[in-house]
């Protein structure tokens, strides 16, 4: 069987209480771009990207870290 291409199985991880499946989206539609594009990195590396999602969820992270937080390697812009 073909992979679908518009909802593929990664972006369909976990079960809740009620019992239905929840997709990446379900967790992430109401965050600012960058926290929900490192989530979605984070979830599908395994199945689609490996390491290369995980630089690009960091990278997210990282710009997080300096438009929010004013920090640069763990220190504080000044």
């Amino acid at each position: 069987m073909t992979e679908d291409r518009i909802n593929p199985s990664y972006y369909q991880k976990g079960v809740c209480s009620c019992g239905n499946k929840l997709q990446t989206y379900d967790f992430v539609r109401e965050m600012p771009y960058p926290d929900a594009s490192a989530i979605k990195y984070i979830v599908r590396h395994r199945e689609k990207n490996g390491a290369e999602d995980i630089k690009k969820a960091i990278w997210f992270l990282h710009a997080i870290l300096i438009k929010e937080y004013g920090e640069i390697d763990g220190t504080k812009n000044k």
